[in-house]
């Protein structure tokens, strides 16, 4: 095997675990709002952190 057919083999696993992930782990944002519990965090913790996840990352 080549160093080049090495580095395609590995980046076709990566993107076919890149492809289940979307499909199956993702989900929208609204979805981790809407099932919020305050079982291991407060309402205000929650808050405070979604703020900061909205915020847009400029680079």
């Amino acid at each position: 095997m080549t160093d080049e057919e090495y580095i395609e083999m590995c980046a076709q696993k990566a993107r076919e675990e890149a492809r289940e992930t979307l499909k199956h782990s993702l989900r929208p944002f609204e979805r981790v709002k809407e099932s919020f519990r305050p079982v291991n965090m407060s309402n205000s913790k929650f808050n405070k952190i979604l703020r900061l996840m909205e915020t847009e990352v400029v680079r």
